[in-house]
């Protein structure tokens, strides 16, 4: 599996693929022939890419994945499994595909991250020992004795 770039350049408003084909010239001048291509890119690359980068670089299509920018790295696993990269793998490696995870807990993690209310507050306080050493509780762990309350 070989991961490469995919730059976007806003002056020419397109995607370049050459660099992903250099390095892929450069594994294979060393004996090395990558069987998977993960793109990463900040732009989604539709199929014409995909396939010269296939092309280009001697690898099957379905092989050939893109990691584009997402609004959260959680995302990651759910986007290369829509793309077939686990099926990919697991045909490399011999092995035998079977159902599709549903990925059910996953999900329901980026559910509860999206409707989530942003930061949350962590109050603290703090304890000076004679000897200088500073600790730190959560508010809600320590006795009144050591808080003073408004």
């Amino acid at each position: 599996m070989h991961l490469t770039y995919i730059p976007y350049l806003k002056a020419a408003g397109e995607l370049k693929t050459k660099p992903t084909q250099h390095s892929v010239k450069e594994l294979q001048s060393q004996g090395i022939q990558p069987e998977i291509l993960v793109l990463r890119t900040e732009k989604h690359l539709d199929d014409n890419i995909l396939k010269k980068v296939a092309n280009f670089c001697n690898v099957s299509q379905d092989c050939v994945v893109q990691s584009e920018d997402l609004p959260s790295i959680y995302e990651v696993p759910v986007n290369m499994q829509n793309q077939g990269l686990d099926v990919a793998i697991l045909k490399k490696l011999g092995m035998e595909v079977g159902e599709t995870p549903t990925l059910g807990p996953w999900k329901s993690f980026l559910e509860r991250r999206k409707k989530g209310k942003g930061r949350s507050s962590y109050r603290t306080c703090r304890k000076i020992r004679p000897s200088g050493c500073v600790q730190i509780y959560p508010r809600e762990s320590v006795t009144s004795r050591y808080v003073q309350r408004p």
